[in-house]
C-alpha cells in the first residue's frame, strides 16, 4: 500500500512588539509515515481489514528559551499522529517581557535607587547610623540648654535612662505643666473680676 505521511508542525514566532509574527526559530516538524497492510478477502476482493505500521506518538518537548520574552508554553505535550489525521500545527508565541523597559527608569532616578539599597541591606547598619547621628547633636544640645537653664536634670545621652533620671525629668514636666495651668487660672479670675 500507499504510505500516508503526517506531520507535525511547531512555529515559533513573535507575540508582540516590533517584530510581532516573525518566526524567531524555523519550525520545529515532525514527520510520522505509516505504511498500511490490507487484509483483502479472497473470494470478493474487497479490503476487510486495513493494519498500518509506524508509531505516531510524538514525545512532549521543551520550548526554547529567548532572553527577553515569554513563551505562551513552556513544553510542547507529548501527542499521538494517526494516520487518518489531517497534518497537525501548533504555535508558541513570544511575548516580549516588560522588565527591560522599567530597568533603566529604576537606575536614573535617585530616590528609588536609594531606598532600594536600604531595602536590600542585610541588616539594620544603614538604618542604625543614620539614627545615631542624627541623635547625637540633639541630645547634645538639649543638654547644652538645660545647663543654661541651671536645671539639674540631665538627659543621657544613650536613652537608656535610669528609673530616677526619669522621675526627676517627669517632676520637672508636672512643675511647668502646673505653673502654665496656675497661670491660665489666675488669668480667667481677673477676667470674672
Amino acid at each position: 500500500g500507499t504510505p500516508v505521511v503526517v506531520t507535525d508542525t511547531i512555529n515559533y514566532v513573535y507575540g508582540n512588539g516590533p517584530k510581532q509574527g516573525q518566526p524567531i526559530y524555523p519550525p520545529s516538524v515532525i514527520e510520522k509515515t505509516f505504511v498500511p497492510t490490507y487484509t483483502i478477502d479472497a473470494v470478493t476482493g474487497e479490503t476487510i481489514e486495513t493494519t498500518w505500521s509506524g508509531d505516531g506518538k510524538i514525545a512532549s518537548s521543551a520550548v526554547p528559551d529567548i532572553p527577553g520574552y515569554t513563551p505562551d508554553k513552556t513544553l510542547i505535550a507529548e501527542r499521538v499522529l494517526t494516520p487518518t489525521m489531517a497534518d497537525q500545527t501548533q504555535t508558541v508565541q513570544y511575548m516580549l517581557d516588560e522588565v527591560p523597559e522599567t530597568k533603566p527608569e529604576v537606575s536614573n532616578d535617585p530616590t528609588k535607587a536609594e531606598s532600594l539599597e536600604e531595602n536590600n541591606d542585610t541588616g539594620f547598619s544603614i538604618e542604625a547610623q543614620k539614627s545615631v547621628e542624627t541623635q547625637a547633636p540633639i541630645s547634645e544640645k538639649v543638654s547644652e540648654t538645660q545647663t543654661k537653664m541651671e536645671s539639674k536634670v540631665q538627659l543621657p545621652q544613650t536613652g537608656d535612662a535610669s528609673d530616677t533620671q526619669k522621675a526627676s525629668f517627669v517632676g520637672v514636666m508636672l512643675t511647668t505643666l502646673a505653673g502654665l495651668l496656675g497661670f491660665a487660672t489666675k488669668k480667667r479670675k481677673k477676667e470674672d473680676e
